[in-house]
């Protein structure tokens, strides 16, 4: 049994294919224009995070969750063809971000706007202004760079190709002109040498880190203690005439209509669909899901394994700890196919599945 418990520990989940790029001539447009409108700015002074902190998280809009460290990569265009949605007309922000005294507030409603409205509702990223992905992307770039060196950087970003451009792009944008030179050359480095530039990624900023990553990092943090990115960003995104700026009340309630459009809905659904699909093709996914399906769960993922756990009134050598939404569960095994999901707090069997009720074992619940 416990070889059956490690097989499945271990069988990685196939990963989910990217989708496309967003448009090389909609964010060249979009750079021309806001280089037209007054992109340098002069850089404000007094961010007083330290090098090397990690930002305190900005409360989440309208008592949203989500948003403290914003994920690795802005999603990607493509909605699987199910309908286009109209696009987010305004950069929209709230007067409570615009006034507030402390420096992130704007750069960071911007992540919030972001997260609510491309990872919780299903927008792409052609659907949303493209000063919202620069900024999200470049704030990215930033964080991570003052949290870990260019080496985290390169490894929380690699393969994302929508991060790497749009904080390019909004570098440039923003006349970010000391930034953006330290964004190229990290760039260069890793374009000459594949293997070194491998080696950077898997480092993620720790251990040994390369010569000329570790130059550039003491750059970039005498860059940020003296020339802060979020004093830069803030006020060139305000200075944007899209903007629309907000009574709080009037904010939320405009990104709750913006949500709101049906096509999303319907994009969601063909979305979890697709990915649920996907997953579906491994078996320990398969497993996990139908014991969750049974007891009324969402099953998320696998955990560790655990020994000698007492459930159902005898001790179980081998135990799989079963991630589901709701709650977390304790599966095992007493042989024959069949599997036993218990719930953690209260120790109560909540489900039995064997391979017998789909037949050759193979397919969902």
């Amino acid at each position: 049994m416990l070889r059956l418990f490690k097989g499945l520990l271990t069988r990685p989940a196939p990963a989910l294919a990217a989708v496309g790029a967003v448009p090389e001539t909609r964010l060249q447009a979009v750079m021309e224009r806001a280089t037209r409108r007054g992109a340098e700015v002069t850089p404000r002074r007094g961010d007083d995070v330290p090098i090397g902190a990690p930002r305190t998280a900005v409360p989440p809009v309208s008592g949203r969750s989500g948003g403290g460290e914003p994920p690795r990569a802005p999603p990607n265009r493509g909605g699987g063809g199910h309908g286009r949605v109209p696009p987010v007309p305004k950069i929209y922000l709230s007067e409570p971000a615009i006034r507030s005294s402390d420096a992130y507030a704007v750069v960071g409603q911007v992540i919030e706007v972001v997260n609510f409205l491309c990872f919780r509702h299903g927008y792409m990223m052609d659907e949303i202004p493209a000063e919202y992905a620069m900024v999200y992307s470049a704030d990215f770039y930033y964080q991570q760079v003052l949290n870990g060196g260019h080496g985290q950087f390169t490894h929380n970003a690699a393969g994302h190709e929508n991060t790497w451009r749009f904080a390019r792009a909004g570098l440039a944008a923003m006349g970010a002109a000391d930034y953006l030179a330290a964004f190229d050359e990290l760039c260069a480095i890793l374009a000459r040498d594949p293997a070194r530039a491998e080696a950077i990624r898997k480092g993620a900023g720790f251990g040994t880190i390369d010569p000329a990553i570790e130059a550039l990092d003491t750059r970039f943090f005498e860059l940020h203690r003296t020339a802060p990115l979020t004093g830069i960003m803030t006020p060139w995104l305000v200075a944007r005439p899209e903007v629309e700026v907000l009574p709080a009340e009037a904010f939320a309630r405009r990104l709750d209509e913006l949500a709101a459009d049906p096509a999303l809905a319907a994009r969601r659904e063909a979305q979890q669909a697709a990915a649920l699909a996907e997953r579906m093709k491994d078996a320990s996914f398969r497993l996990g899901h139908a014991l969750a399906k049974k007891a009324g769960r969402t099953f998320q993922h696998w955990s560790h394994a655990l020994k000698d756990i007492e459930l159902g009134g005898r001790t179980w050598p081998d135990v799989l700890v079963h991630v589901s939404e709701e709650a977390i569960g304790y599966v095992v095994s007493p042989g024959n196919g069949v599997y036993e999901l218990y719930d953690a707090r209260s120790r109560e069997r909540i489900a039995v599945w064997s391979i017998l009720e789909n037949g050759t074992g193979t397919g969902g619940a």
